[in-house]
């Protein structure tokens, strides 16, 4: 039961906060939804503990924002806004097994208990993140991004005490963000529903043992929706959730920030193609929430910078690696290991077959398939997906340690990103026509 009262303080805490924030730039009415002022209060209290906020002053604020959010909440000026959520909490049904499994399970797994949520133990005991109390030195890989480890031990905070159970409460976070989100998009509840059974089986236990890599895939993931629904709907709100999607990719892991660049980048390309028209009147506020979210990454790599810290994949001379691995066969056991008997490469050619026949049969058969403009929108995951599992294996190739078990302990996780990306251009050809027939005969009738 405390699992489950702490988690209620951290969501709508964080909302609240978010509503402050939101409210005092003055985001206009069609920017702003739930989604983006939970990842605002999220961020907002992110950098503030990075910042040496002592866990009790981050509870505080945690109240005060509860506090908030429960007087807006019961307001006139947002019970429209509640009425309507409450249409897509049957979106939350496929969550239930999933929050069962995060508050009343332990952690267990090695990764889960020694790395992100042991550092959230050490933060709990010093009473907040102070740098100066930590020796990098004798941590195990204290480069690794403290979102989930500080929230843990907020969480922790809120309880009075640090157990195996209370850390996971974290987790509800990210959870809550991606029902928010999905129920934000501009798609029939059947679609929503679908995609979000596929984000939540294809991860597995990832999504609740305590493991980073999940997460940060469903949140680049999620980015990629909000980008599609951008560009076949034009509503700039859209766009803006997609940044803050990607941006929160990079809180999980320190794969997250090439993943929020790529698809970054994936994006532009898809815009400059369709020739996107982004409107930028009034968006300043908005504008400044993206800043505002973007801040706590900026703030941990400078801190790294500070203390000298970097990735040890990138330790020693990376040139002689690479060559040592070639000669050794590398290419050859990564292309088996991780293309072949992942099934990798057989999905990669699913979504180039089924989106290539999309194109040629769009002529005859129009209303069965996605219209061009949504095609180029599925080019955006497709590209990022398609240059991760590049990185992939370039990181493979130089990693530091023994090849077959860097693959065997890795592998099923670091794909995840690349998996559900590609998902997307294998699902969405097939949902987003039905969509549109739907619509067209509802202007009918």
């Amino acid at each position: 039961m405390a699992s489950l009262v702490n988690s209620i303080v951290l969501i709508l805490g964080c909302l609240g906060l978010g509503s402050i924030l939101s409210l005092s730039l003055r985001v206009p009415d069609q920017d702003s939804n739930a989604y983006l002022r939970l990842q605002a209060g999220t961020a907002s209290l992110f950098t503030l503990a990075l910042l040496g906020v002592p866990l009790k002053g981050l509870c505080w604020a945690l109240y005060g924002g509860l506090v908030f959010y429960l007087w807006l909440a019961l307001s006139q000026v947002c019970r429209t806004g509640v009425t309507r959520m409450r249409r897509h909490f049957f979106l939350f049904l496929p969550f239930i097994p999933l929050v069962i499994k995060i508050l009343y399970t332990p952690l267990w797994d090695w990764d889960a208990r020694s790395i992100w949520f042991f550092h959230g133990k050490m933060i709990f005991f010093e009473h907040g993140f102070y740098l100066n109390k930590f020796n990098p030195s004798v941590v195990d890989h204290f480069d690794y991004p403290k979102f989930i480890p500080l929230f843990s031990a907020i969480a922790a905070k809120l309880a009075g005490l640090w157990n195996e159970y209370l850390g996971k409460v974290a987790l509800m976070l990210p959870l809550v963000a991606l029902w928010l989100g999905i129920a934000a998009l501009d798609l029939r509840g059947w679609t929503k529903a679908a995609i979000l059974i596929a984000l939540l089986w294809m991860p597995g236990k990832f999504m609740y043992n305590g493991y980073m890599d999940g997460w940060m895939a469903a949140s680049c993931v999620l980015g990629h929706l909000f980008f599609i629904d951008y560009v076949n709907r034009g509503h700039r709100r859209n766009l803006i959730c997609a940044m803050i999607a990607i941006i929160f990719a990079a809180y999980f892991k320190n794969e997250g920030i090439p993943l929020a660049i790529l698809s970054t980048v994936s994006m532009a390309i898809v815009v400059l193609m369709i020739d996107v028209k982004v409107r930028l009147r009034g968006a300043l506020p908005s504008l400044l929430l993206l800043i505002l979210v973007f801040l706590p990454v900026g703030v941990w790599r400078y801190l790294l910078w500070q203390q000298g810290l970097s990735n040890d994949l990138f330790a020693g001379n990376m040139w002689i690696r690479i060559q040592t691995a070639v000669l050794s066969g590398a290419p050859s056991i990564i292309w088996q290991k991780v293309f072949v008997d992942l099934g990798t490469v057989w999905l990669w050619c699913a979504s180039i077959l089924i989106n290539g026949g999309c194109v040629l049969l769009r002529q005859r058969w129009s209303a069965f398939v996605p219209t061009r403009r949504q095609s180029l929108s599925l080019l955006a995951p497709w590209l990022a997906a398609t240059a991760y599992i590049a990185l992939v294996f370039m990181i493979y190739l130089i990693t530091p340690y023994d090849l077959d078990w860097h693959i065997a302990s890795s592998a099923d996780r670091v794909m995840l990103p690349y998996n559900l990306l590609l998902l997307l251009t294998v699902v969405l050809p097939v949902l987003l026509p039905l969509e549109r027939r739907q619509d067209a005969e509802k202007c009918v009738a």
